[in-house]
């Protein structure tokens, strides 16, 4: 159903496929200093003191967002969620 972001193609097919990644960095986050002093999910993706991995996620979560609006990659396909399912 396109209007739930799971169905084929478009732009919300497409950013369903970065879900996998929303999920590691969830988890990455989760497990951070930052959460457990108490601060949010999205306090916490924000914060600059986040493990390097965390934000390596986020670099390529936001990338894998990103991908479906830039017309080059519409021929190509979603580079970052084809890692991502790897």
């Amino acid at each position: 159903d396109w209007r739930s972001g799971r169905g084929e193609g478009g732009a919300r097919g497409e950013m369903a496929s970065c879900e996998p990644l929303k999920m590691k960095l969830l988890k990455c986050i989760s497990e951070s200093a930052c959460a457990e002093r108490g601060g949010s999910q999205r306090e916490c993706v924000q914060a600059e003191d986040i493990p390097e991995e965390c934000k390596a996620l986020r670099n390529i979560f936001i990338e894998c967002r990103r991908a479906p609006m830039d017309n080059r990659n519409r021929l190509r396909g979603n580079k970052y969620a084809e890692e991502a399912n790897k």
